[in-house]
């Protein structure tokens, strides 16, 4: 089971990281033509340093969702005999996915960019942010409905925004996130807390007791913009889910 303590989410012109995070999910959502031409710099550059990088998108069921995401895989010459595969996108960050044809559709475009890109088939992973009420409703059908599925992110900030609440705290969205803990764990795959918005000032203090309050909920990492917050992530949240 993949560590996903700590997912950082770039956009294509930030800074990267020096030191990996357990996932980098690079943000397509709102990218024009040239935003894509720059996020294939970004991913080759992620790669080459070793990032699990995914492609982080809101799901798209038209002709030109999978020309984007190919344009963001970087031009890799295929390896000569003896050599390894050189790195490859490792899959795909979804929100918007509101029903199970949805993510069998998203499972469908997944096989189709492994067989355009060369990468090995089966392996192109997927994950999949509950970012709707009717997303929650769904939560469990949607956490078994395809083995690509690698982890089950709740954003809850985009939940609150729906509901008409002020913060993603209280009572409510915290019986949100034990929905998708639950449906999450039923298929052996890590729940995730979403990010914060990219503007929140929270400081430290505030963010590490946040996390150690998730993590007692069930949750087993944090997504983040910020990559200075990785090490908090990593020391307060499991790297791997219990025996089942």
């Amino acid at each position: 089971m993949d560590a996903v303590r700590s997912l950082v989410i770039l956009r294509p012109a930030d800074t990267h990281p020096a030191d990996p995070p357990d996932a980098t999910l690079l943000d397509l959502i709102g990218l024009e033509s040239d935003g894509y031409r720059q996020a294939a710099a970004a991913s080759a550059a992620l790669l080459h340093a070793g990032h699990r990088l995914y492609l982080h998108t809101r799901l798209r069921q038209n002709l030109n969702a999978r020309a984007d995401l190919l344009a963001c895989y970087p031009s890799i010459d295929p390896p000569t005999d003896g050599d390894p595969p050189p790195p490859t996108i490792y899959g795909l960050s979804l929100t918007g996915i509101t029903s199970l044809d949805q993510l069998r559709y998203a499972a469908s475009l997944m096989e189709d960019l492994e067989d355009h890109t060369g990468a090995t088939p089966g392996l192109g992973a997927i994950g999949l942010w509950i970012d709707s009420a009717r997303a929650l409703h769904l939560a469990a059908d949607l956490a078994g409905a395809s083995s690509r599925l690698t982890w089950i992110g709740i954003d809850t900030h985009a939940l609150a925004g729906e509901l008409g609440i002020a913060t993603a705290a209280g009572a409510t969205l915290d019986h949100a996130r034990s929905a998708v803990v639950l449906a999450a764990q039923a298929h052996d795959l890590p729940a995730v807390e979403g990010p914060p918005p990219r503007d929140d000032s929270a400081d430290q203090t505030d963010i590490t007791t946040n996390a150690e309050r998730l993590r007692a909920l069930g949750l087993r990492g944090h997504a983040t913009w910020d990559p200075q917050t990785t090490a908090q992530f990593v020391a307060i949240f499991p790297d791997a889910l219990p025996a089942g």
